[in-house]
């Protein structure tokens, strides 16, 4: 599998769950922090890449194949937590950051008359 199949494959997965808990979820998504963080750590598993290297040239991957490699355990379990769940949780914190971030000043804007 080379490296657009592998994100092609990865997009679709998590395009189709990101997609369905949008569908059935979206008003706990839209109300609670909680949830939004939940679905940005589903969003971030998307379309986080992670680069390393390997056999004398840098690859590109996606993020979450990378994190398959902890199931392996040993040292592949150390490096699969490095280079697969660190660049999926800063896609996700940055992602959750800039959502709060709309929200709370959507909410600071508005007037709230009683």
């Amino acid at each position: 599998m080379n490296t657009i199949e592998a994100f092609l494959a990865v997009y679709a997965v998590g395009g189709l769950i990101c997609g369905v808990t949008w569908y059935f979820a979206r008003k706990f998504i839209q109300q609670s922090w909680r949830w939004r963080a939940v679905f940005c750590l589903l969003v971030g598993a998307t379309i986080a890449p992670t680069l390393f290297y390997f056999w004398s040239s840098w690859v590109v991957w996606p993020a979450a194949l990378m994190l398959l490699l902890v199931l392996d355990g040993g040292k592949n379990g150390l490096l699969a937590l490095l280079y697969g769940a660190l660049p999926i949780l800063v896609v996700a914190t940055v992602a959750f950051s800039i959502w709060s971030f709309i929200i709370r000043r959507r909410h600071r804007n508005e007037s709230h008359v009683a």
